[in-house]
């Protein structure tokens, strides 16, 4: 499906695509016709993937056939070879439809679907996008400035209506989309403006941004990525205090994604990986450093560690079956009808 129905409603881009590819290509000496040049460009919009390295766009057209959930259960790479990786990233029942994220699943419910009606031209209705509250992870719940308590949210009425006002859950106050726009655009730009290296910094934005968004919307968890990755570097020279709020972001991190992102998936095993190594870097410090914890807290907290690192061993790595009837949360299929 190439979507030249939907995107010929907007002149601007459809003009600046018929300017820039199908004029361009006739300058070359390439004889193709204007419908054969808008086909072919509508279809790379709406169904090419990223290819590894810098490798272009491509098109498997069997896998263009997979449709979309903002919580897939599966996902997909394409590599160097120019093969398609589609793996289940938890267990899926038989006659369950295999769904991937034709974009992030880290963005709001605003964000999210106006990408997807903009590019793609539909209506997602996904369980996340049918639930104000996206399955209990707040990823686009706002606090309420008038109430001011930590409880008093801010949702849909109707998250699958794009005009729908958004209610506080404890008193009378609406906004409208805008509003909620306007305050995710602020933030978001805000933190634009912040030094990529600066703890102090993106420590001091994300104390303000808490006012005003959930601790677990999707704003505050691409803070606390970032300031998990920043912290990476220097975790043997972290206090006890600063390990444990290291750790704090990982867990409320970590959490979000088995939500709106479930089961095994790359972004998770890089937040679980450095769990890891500051709880590992904790145990330590309780046991030997402070004497907090005796041999056997010590003990359990290693065991955690040890669980954590395989669970994000398993998020890692694509594992291929050899056979293609043994079926787990790990089955991999592969496509090499690469156009």
């Amino acid at each position: 499906m190439d979507h030249n129905e939907d995107r010929v409603k907007d002149p601007e881009l459809w003009n600046l695509y018929r300017d820039n590819v199908n004029k361009y290509l006739k300058i070359c000496g390439q004889e193709f016709s204007d419908e054969d040049v808008d086909r072919a460009v509508g279809l790379l919009w709406t169904n090419s993937f990223a290819c590894a390295s810098g490798g272009g766009q491509a098109i498997f057209p069997t896998f263009s056939f997979a449709s979309h959930s903002c919580q897939p259960n599966c996902a997909h790479s394409v590599f160097p070879n120019k093969t398609l990786a589609l793996q289940a990233k938890d267990t899926i029942k038989a006659g369950e439809e295999f769904t991937i994220s034709y974009i992030s699943t880290l963005q709001g419910l605003l964000k999210r679907r106006a990408k997807l009606r903009d590019k793609w031209f539909f209506e997602c209705s996904c369980a996340r996008c049918k639930d104000p509250l996206e399955g209990g992870s707040h990823a686009s719940t706002l606090l309420c400035q008038v109430c001011k308590t930590p409880d008093a949210f801010v949702t849909s009425s109707n998250s699958l209506d794009p005009k729908a006002h958004w209610n506080c859950s404890k008193c009378p106050q609406k906004l409208q989309p805008e509003d909620i726009n306007k305050v995710e655009n602020r933030i978001a730009e805000t933190m634009q403006t912040l030094s990529p290296s600066s703890m102090a910094e993106f420590e001091s934005f994300l104390e303000d941004a808490s006012l005003e968004v959930h601790p677990s919307h999707y704003l505050m968890l691409l803070l606390k990525r970032h300031l998990i990755g920043l912290y990476n570097v220097c975790l043997m020279s972290l206090d006890l205090e600063d390990l444990e709020r290291v750790e704090s972001y990982c867990k409320c991190v970590d959490d979000s994604y088995q939500i709106i992102d479930p089961g095994y998936q790359k972004d998770r095993g890089s937040v679980l990986r450095i769990m890891c190594e500051v709880k590992k870097i904790i145990a330590k410090k309780r046991h030997l450093d402070a004497k907090l914890d005796d041999a056997e807290q010590f003990k359990e907290r290693v065991q955690e560690c040890c669980a954590l690192f395989q669970e994000a061993q398993k998020c890692m790595f694509v594992r291929v079956k050899k056979d293609p009837n043994e079926y787990s949360k790990y089955a991999i299929v592969h496509r090499k009808d690469y156009l």
